[in-house]
């Protein structure tokens, strides 16, 4: 009797323990679930995960801050106020039989926004950037001249009136494309080309007699040019220099006078 009692005993404890490991491989398999499974609703549909999340999440934000830090695109990229100057063949000084291009420099003005801007990081050190915009320029004329519209080639007439304001004006759509080389202590230096279209002329006069005017035409100007680019900043603000190598009016319709702007920047 005592034989059969401890058998009994031995039986029961062993299916207690067999049903103990099979509650905890239940138990285990159902974590294993939970844990590694998911299913994930959004936006961009149903995602269904394997494996830990937290992993994923991090490698996601990564790869998206990586791809983040290589490509940008942005609104009002830049924005350029300088001093606008006519030069012929790199000289400031012109030459006494083009004394009506004779200019006030303090009152010409060149201003530049860029409202549409990509940038792409190849490295850390290296940008290029590609941006829209529109170019201002403003040359504030010395003399009492008026500069005609609708002609074949770029005609002044002198005027028996005072003139306390008189620029010849002209705005561009421009196209820029520069290079940026970063430093070590984040000083920038830039290069870039920058292909304008011209969108009008102006010229506009203020004078005792005859009040505010203003005559609108191309003034023989060229219909596209260029110019050449360069820069050096330092956490986004820069000095810059913009050189125009063509003429400012179209071949034949025109002296050879050209442009240059300089003055401070913000962005490229």
């Amino acid at each position: 009797m005592k034989r059969y009692l401890l058998l009994t005993t031995a039986v029961l404890a062993a299916g207690s323990l067999t049903a103990q490991e099979a509650d905890s491989l239940e138990h285990q398999k159902d974590t294993v679930i939970v844990k590694t499974t998911r299913v994930e609703i959004s936006g961009d549909g149903i995602e269904l995960t394997f494996g830990e999340r937290d992993q994923d999440k991090n490698e996601d934000t990564d790869e998206k801050k990586k791809e983040k830090d290589v490509f940008d695109f942005g609104i009002l990229g830049g924005f350029d106020l300088g001093f606008n100057a006519f030069m012929v063949n790199g000289d400031l000084n012109l030459a006494p039989e083009m004394e009506d291009f004779e200019q006030k420099l303090g009152n010409s003005t060149n201003v530049q926004i860029r409202f549409l801007n990509l940038k792409f990081r190849p490295a850390d050190f290296v940008e290029m950037n590609f941006a829209l915009g529109l170019d201002y320029n403003d040359w504030a004329l010395e003399n009492d001249v008026t500069l005609q519209p609708e002609q074949e080639y770029v005609t002044f007439t002198e005027e028996p009136i005072h003139f306390t304001k008189n620029k010849f004006k002209a705005k561009y759509l421009t196209l820029p494309f520069n290079l940026q080389l970063v430093t070590f202590n984040k000083v920038t230096f830039t290069g870039g080309f920058e292909p304008q279209f011209l969108l009008r002329g102006r010229m506009k006069q203020r004078s005792q007699e005859e009040g505010k005017t203003k005559v609108d035409d191309n003034f023989n100007l060229r219909e596209f040019r260029y110019a050449w680019v360069g820069r050096v900043g330092y956490d986004g603000f820069s000095v810059f220099c913009r050189y125009y190598p063509k003429s400012i009016f179209a071949d034949g319709e025109g002296p050879e006078i050209q442009n240059i702007s300089f003055g401070i920047g913000w962005g490229f």
